[in-house]
């Protein structure tokens, strides 16, 4: 099963974009996606991406939290704690 993990804010295009473009030519993957931000600046890419019910996770990320969430993506359930 394939995952994208990406950020929000990026130099060429936002997620928005990349949401847009998945949706398009990679539509089993829409659901696949995971976006990281620091902060969403253009509050046009923020409503995108709040009325799409894309997931966001805010920097800086825990690893549990982004562990739990890869896992939620690939219907993993969470196994036990790894060192």
């Amino acid at each position: 099963m394939e995952l994208v993990i990406s950020d929000v804010m990026m130099p060429e295009a936002p997620g928005s974009e990349l949401h847009k473009w998945v949706l398009e030519f990679r539509p089993e993957l829409a659901d696949q996606l995971i976006f990281v931000t620091g902060g969403i600046f253009d509050p046009a890419v923020e409503r995108y991406l709040t009325e799409a019910k894309v997931t966001i996770l805010t920097k800086p990320v825990e690893i549990l939290t982004l562990r739990r969430t890869i896992q939620e993506k690939l219907g993993r359930s969470e196994g036990p704690e790894e060192g």
